[in-house]
């Protein structure tokens, strides 16, 4: 958390917009219009992933390119 909070603290100094949230309130525009985003959440690392299959919204509106299989 101090780690992101000296992040956040960086990127205001260079003027560089980020979105803050909380994960209740967090929307898909909110992944597909904002390039970087602070998340807080309840759950823990592991559970991101798995829980609520929101690792796979993150990377649906991510702007990387798809690879075919």
């Amino acid at each position: 958390k101090d780690e992101t909070e000296s992040l956040m603290d960086d990127l205001d100094t260079w003027r560089i917009s980020y979105l803050k949230t909380k994960e209740s309130e967090l929307k898909l525009n909110d992944l597909e219009n904002n390039r970087f985003i602070f998340i807080h959440t309840e759950l823990t690392h592991n559970e991101v992933i798995s829980t609520k299959n929101q690792f796979r919204d993150y990377l649906r509106t991510s702007k990387l390119p798809l690879i075919a299989n």
